[in-house]
């Protein structure tokens, strides 16, 4: 005798309360066996915000070398995707060299928004965002992709000597999902 294989179709589950149950009897004669299968309740793909880069590392926690990027090298680009539309993106710059003082020198804040392109302190930095390229208000507010470019911004930090520099973007989107990616630089 020899066996031959079967194929069994089943639609997804629709139903996004609960789990749903099959049992599955197969008979050959005087053999048979019940397989259960549980399938889950639906649920969307996540739609939460969501950050890649071709050159900068976002997963591994590691500090990217300062040298990598800039003018002549690697691009410091991050893209932002944000299906349900970006409400917010803030950014914290915790930097060993870009005091406060080293920031204002360029005219920007340690923290601030780029929807509205204001500082936490209320300051209006659309000018020095702007000239750096950072996507600043309608550039960025309710995009669902949106690049964040700071390729400029980075060889300030290897002006400034040694030193570990991270920005920190947060996202949130329409729907209130928020996502946060971590851009880690040092200068060796």
């Amino acid at each position: 005798m020899t066996a031959t294989g079967f194929t069994i179709n089943a639609t997804a589950n629709s139903d996004a309360s609960n789990d749903r149950t099959a049992v599955v009897t197969v008979a050959m004669g005087s053999i048979e066996k019940t397989i259960t299968v549980t399938q889950a309740k639906y649920s969307e793909a996540s739609t939460a915000p969501s950050f890649s880069s071709d050159y900068i590392d976002l997963t591994s926690g590691a500090y990217n070398d300062v040298a990598n990027f800039g003018s002549g090298a690697n691009p410091a680009v991050v893209v932002i995707s944000a299906p349900k539309g970006i409400k917010t993106a803030h950014v914290i710059i915790d930097s060993e060299k870009l005091t406060p003082s080293e920031l204002e020198g360029v005219g920007l804040r340690s923290a601030f928004e780029l929807t509205t392109a204001l500082a936490d302190d209320g300051t209006d930095l659309s000018t020095p965002l702007g000239n750096l390229g950072f996507p600043i208000k309608e550039n960025i507010l309710d995009k669902t992709e949106a690049t964040f470019d700071i390729t400029t911004f980075v060889p300030l930090l290897g002006a400034l000597g040694s030193g570990k520099s991270t920005f920190i973007l947060e996202v949130t989107d329409n729907e209130g999902q928020t996502s946060t990616a971590y851009l880690r630089f040092e200068k060796y």
